[in-house]
């Protein structure tokens, strides 16, 4: 009997152990869970805005070409102002590039699209050359022109050619074969880089939503565990500690009535027990 009294003490010590392991195991599986559908969420959003940079870089190159082509069949000074806005403080494509510095973007990505923005910039100069050559048809003051523009030299056979046959070269020479097969080495590592971005960031997201569906299923069997750890301690409270005190108050007096509730501070059952271990001992023999 007094073996059996003495149980509560490791019993403690297991319900201790058994509730802080558990308590510890599903925080951790909580926070990987919570961080695993963090960085899938984060996967989603850069995937998006990886995306739009791309689109960005592309979109502002087909605006500079669209300006300069106006601006060379209208003659409407507007779109020349627009143009080098472009060129010199919006600069949409310088920012493409620093933002994907920004989010260390892997080297063969960002390869790409810095090719695209170089082959950008060398379209550019076929643009100037049509500038210029309008810009001398127009006998334009030099004081008066971009800088770009001023500091591009026309060749010998350029200034040769008579008023309309420069207005016809600076048309002709931003919608011939030349001009969109630039656009086309533009275009061309954009769209490799949106493959090759979309699959690392599918394969990213895939190892998030990986990770995340196998800490909620650990996440619930360890409530499982929790739930069979609980009835074992209700369980072990009730056949371990309460039933063998009833049977030894019942061995001190046997007249008592075995349904007696038992009340002792909470903080301090093992204390119940010594009182009653006292007790018997103490209890004279017959």
């Amino acid at each position: 009997m007094f073996k059996q009294l003495k149980q509560p003490v490791s019993l403690n010590l297991r319900s201790f152990a058994g509730a802080f392991l558990l308590t510890a195991m599903l925080l951790a599986c909580f926070f990987w869970h919570r961080s695993s559908m963090h960085k899938e969420r984060q996967a989603a959003l850069l995937e998006t805005e990886l995306h739009n940079l791309s689109y960005e870089l592309y979109q502002t190159s087909d605006y500079l070409t669209s300006e300069v082509r106006k601006f060379a069949v209208t003659l409407n000074p507007e779109h020349l102002r627009n143009y080098w806005k472009e060129i010199n403080v919006t600069r949409r494509r310088e920012m493409v590039i620093k933002r994907l510095k920004e989010l260390q973007t892997p080297p063969e990505e960002f390869e790409l699209l810095y090719k695209a923005k170089n082959n950008s910039d060398e379209l550019v100069n076929t643009e100037i050359h049509s500038m210029r050559l309008l810009m001398e048809v127009y006998e334009v003051p030099e004081d008066q022109m971009e800088e770009a523009i001023r500091g591009y030299h026309l060749t010998n056979d350029d200034k040769a050619l008579s008023f309309n046959q420069k207005v016809n070269k600076a048309r002709e020479i931003l919608y011939d074969d030349a001009y969109e097969s630039a656009k086309e080495i533009i275009i061309s590592p954009i769209q490799q880089y949106q493959v090759l971005m979309s699959e690392r960031i599918t394969r990213e997201k895939e190892t998030a939503q990986y990770r995340s569906d196998l800490s909620l299923k650990i996440m619930l069997v360890l409530i499982f565990l929790t739930s069979v750890f609980m009835f074992y301690i209700a369980w072990s409270v009730l056949f371990r500690i309460t039933v063998p005190l009833k049977n030894l108050i019942h061995t001190i007096d046997p007249e008592s009535d075995k349904s007696i509730e038992l009340k002792a501070h909470p903080a301090k059952p093992v204390g119940l027990v010594s009182d009653l271990q006292r007790l018997v001992l103490e209890k004279p023999t017959e």
